[in-house]
């Protein structure tokens, strides 16, 4: 008799993480609209990196904000590690990006492109009241 060993994939907490009503990190990302992001991230980053990287850029810099993550190779280590990070930044189908990616995204948004974003997010809460 052969044994065979058949290939799984790993398996992930990250399913537990995001069916879990009260992950407020979850709540907080599932919240956001991705309208108020993504022309500004089309126009200021389309053309550099893997296509989507763009607007799960920004996410992931959200999510180093909101974790309180010192730098950018801390935030690159975590999402390499945690896969709950990336799919909150909707970076779980394609290569983690390296910390430097993010001193990239800085260059091409500018004041420019993270005041357009703002302005649109304080808009959006204004439609709401």
């Amino acid at each position: 008799m052969t044994d065979y060993q058949l290939p799984l994939s790993t398996f992930s907490s990250s399913y537990l993480d995001l069916t879990d009503k009260k992950n407020k990190l979850v709540h907080y990302f599932r919240e956001i609209n991705l309208n108020n992001i993504h022309p500004v991230i089309e126009k200021c980053y389309s053309h550099a990196g893997p296509q989507g990287y763009g607007i799960g850029l920004f996410l992931s810099r959200m999510l180093k904000v909101k974790q309180i993550f010192v730098s950018d190779r801390i935030l690159a280590n975590r999402l390499s590690e945690n896969s709950t990070y990336r799919y909150l930044s909707l970076l779980e189908k394609g290569p983690t990006p390296a910390h430097n990616t993010y001193n990239t995204l800085r260059n091409h948004l500018g004041v420019e492109g993270y005041t357009k974003i703002h302005i649109n997010f304080v808009n959006e809460a204004n439609k709401i009241k």
